[in-house]
């Protein structure tokens, strides 16, 4: 008998098939001759018996080739915490196989979405609600958000990051965020089809309620320079040359917007108040977000608005008498 099981032993280690198509019945459940076969080949795992599947030290050989081999361990082992943080170590889309209960064990799950983002699709309620662990991938992929627990998908800095890693995470906001301009521009700026992911009323008359919002936040840029280089002051928003004549947005000469006093036009949002007052400025520079989804929406910004440049003016054209 131990003669034959060595020859057994020898075979399958060369041909680890032949455990399926000739070892005899009665050493089918052998676990020498099992171990040798599965350490060739991790995937004959599924067709051995259930004291071979039970057998620790025989699955966690069949893990160290592939991790998703857990799916074919007995429901014991499944449960056993060494045993799956070897699998996910190996393969992150072993948390499918693992028992609920390590599906809501944070070591075993972050340990999982490290190999893997996408399986925190499989992880417990609990974790997809983790804020932590969902910003540490969101900081990589903006797709992350469609993972994400309910309220997180409502949770405007998140959603405000995962976009503007990915416009296209737009898809997987909650509708309250779809509807806001903000957040939508931000999107458009990264991807110009993320159009499609906004709220009806945003979408209607080809977007004309977002090219209005990014018209409204040019024309308060050429306010705000206006203003600076008026009273003197170093402009919050760059070092932008403002021409003479008449705005091109608000259609009033700069004379007037110059005699406004000592106190500036308001500012047209907070990031504009944190650059001012030199207060580290949020995640993304928002001037920059409109110039992309402007260019993105086909809508024309005058060069003096970006700056560094004056407006020319339009010279007559001299008529000579014949």
């Amino acid at each position: 008998m131990e003669k034959e099981k060595e020859q057994w032993i020898e075979r399958v280690t060369k041909f680890p098939r032949d455990l399926i198509r000739k070892v005899p019945t009665h050493l089918k459940d052998d676990v020498d001759i099992n171990r040798a076969a599965i350490a060739q080949d991790w995937r004959l795992l599924q067709w051995t018996s259930t004291r071979i599947t039970d057998n620790k030290d025989i699955v966690r050989i069949a893990i160290s080739k592939n991790g998703d081999a857990l799916r074919w361990a007995y429901p014991r082992l499944k449960d056993d915490e060494d045993i799956v943080l070897a699998s996910v170590t190996t393969s992150g889309t072993a948390l499918l196989y693992a028992s609920e209960r390590l599906r809501d064990n944070e070591t075993i799950v972050r340990a999982a979405i490290a190999k893997n983002w996408r399986v925190l699709r499989w992880a417990s309620p609990r974790l997809q609600d983790n804020e932590d662990i969902v910003r540490g991938l969101i900081a990589q992929h903006g797709d992350v958000l469609q993972y994400s627990s309910p309220r997180l998908r409502d949770n405007e800095t998140i959603v405000r990051e995962a976009v503007t890693r990915n416009g296209s995470a737009l898809e997987y906001a909650s509708p309250s965020l779809q509807d806001n301009e903000s957040v939508v521009i931000i999107a458009i700026a990264q991807d110009g089809t993320s159009l499609e992911y906004a709220s009806p009323r945003l979408k209607m008359y080809g977007g004309r309620v977002l090219k209005d919002y990014i018209i409204r936040k040019i024309r308060n840029r050429e306010r705000l320079q206006a203003w600076s280089l008026g009273n003197g002051v170093k402009s919050p928003i760059g070092e932008a040359q403002v021409p003479t004549g008449k705005s091109v947005f608000t259609n009033t000469s700069w004379k007037t917007h110059n005699s406004l006093g000592a106190q500036p036009p308001r500012l047209y949002d907070d990031m504009m108040i944190r650059i001012a007052k030199n207060v580290d400025a949020p995640l993304y520079d928002e001037w920059e977000v409109i110039k992309r989804a402007a260019a993105n929406m086909g809508i024309h910004i005058p060069p003096h608005v970006i700056g560094g440049t004056k407006r020319k003016k339009n010279k007559r054209r001299k008529s000579y008498k014949k």
